[in-house]
């Protein structure tokens, strides 16, 4: 019982743990192109290329 419980608790946390946003500033863009921390200048491009898309500032 103790092991089910522990086990029960451990995947109750990961999944609260997987909810959380990846930045903790309430109005901040969730899908932006921002750095995690201090400010960059404008970006002056966005290329997609080799099947990625890349941003130049």
């Amino acid at each position: 019982m103790v092991k089910t419980t522990a086990a029960l608790g451990l995947t109750l946390a990961m999944l609260g743990l997987a909810a959380v946003s990846p930045y903790g500033e309430p109005y901040r863009p969730q899908f932006h192109f921002s750095p995690r921390q201090h400010w960059t200048n404008d970006p002056c491009g966005i290329v997609f290329a080799g099947g990625k898309y890349h941003l130049f500032f």
